[in-house]
């Protein structure tokens, strides 16, 4: 969703908001950045790329047995205990 509001002083105010499934951050940062140098007429620093190819692996990727010993199974881990409450949770809002 996007939306573009005028200010009196001839100035704008350009909002946006993002499915993350669909962009990133980053990718909405050069989106504004490019937007703004082509609102001021200047040559787009950054031009966006839409190949698809640079998302494919340039090799298959490979495991490492080092890699076993870095995790645990959930179900070797002892279960903490239950919080000891003395006094009943307000709310504060």
């Amino acid at each position: 969703m996007k939306q573009v509001t005028e200010l009196n002083c001839g100035a704008i105010v350009l909002s946006c908001a993002l499915d993350h499934r669909i962009a990133d951050g980053f990718s909405l940062n050069m989106f504004l950045v490019a937007w703004a140098e082509y609102a001021r007429i200047k040559k787009i620093s950054r031009i966006p790329s839409f190949c698809r190819s640079i998302l494919n692996p340039r090799r298959p990727p490979q495991y490492d047995i080092i890699f076993d010993n870095l995790y645990l199974p959930i179900s070797s881990l002892r279960l903490p205990p239950p919080p000891v409450l003395e006094d009943e949770l307000l709310s504060r809002i």
